[in-house]
């Protein structure tokens, strides 16, 4: 389920899985990651992390299945306010599954809404202070919930400015984006990038090129 323009078949995810086992990459935590970066370790080579977003079930139906199968982990960004409100998306027990098998579940904030649309009348303080209610309360779902939650971030529909970027920085996350690009310490660690491959970006060659840059 989803959109879309964000969609994969598990066939063409498999392929996608099968290609970095046969190249020899390592599949790591995204957390894992975040560490190297934020002690200014070089990351290494060959090495990717797997994420979803948006709290869709299909997640668990589709994709879990085939990471438990091969023992990868993965990261999981869930907007918790959509959590358990219908079949389209998980439930915390689903959650629970999955941390439990390796995924980490990590902040998409509650509302899934445009970070970057300020509200008509609404001053700078109050959009911030909007924006970081719903950072905040994704935060405390998931750590009442799953019993922690680590200090990454990414942002919905992949979407920031100035200001979104200084609520996450003034809350303390590192934050992830949508757009095309490797993770390196050169990075801005608030707007990390994430090559999609998900909609029109599910082709095998072109997924090749992407993680083998």
């Amino acid at each position: 389920s989803g959109p879309v323009s964000t969609r994969i078949s598990p066939v063409a995810f498999e392929a996608q899985l099968d290609y970095l086992r046969e190249a020899g990459f390592s599949v790591v935590p995204l957390t894992d990651l975040v560490v190297l970066l934020e002690k200014g370790k070089p990351l290494p080579e060959k090495t990717v992390a797997i994420t979803f977003d948006d709290s869709y079930a299909s997640v668990y139906r589709n994709a879990f299945p085939i990471l438990k199968k091969r023992n990868l982990p993965f990261t999981f960004f869930v907007n918790t306010d959509a959590v358990g409100t219908s079949p389209s998306f998980v439930t915390w027990e689903q959650l629970r599954e999955m941390q439990k098998h390796g995924a980490t579940i990590a902040n998409h904030t509650a509302t899934h809404a445009h970070m970057v649309r300020k509200r008509p009348n609404e001053s700078l303080e109050d959009w911030k202070a909007r924006l970081a209610t719903a950072i905040n309360r994704d935060q405390k779902a998931i750590e009442k919930n799953l019993g922690g939650a680590p200090n990454i971030f990414a942002y919905p529909f992949g979407e920031y400015n100035q200001v979104a970027k200084s609520v996450v920085r003034e809350l303390g996350y590192i934050g992830f984006g949508q757009h095309s690009g490797v993770m390196s310490s050169d990075a801005d660690s608030l707007i990390i990038p994430r090559f999609p491959f998900g909609g029109s970006f599910t082709d095998l060659a072109d997924f090749k090129l992407k993680v083998n840059s």
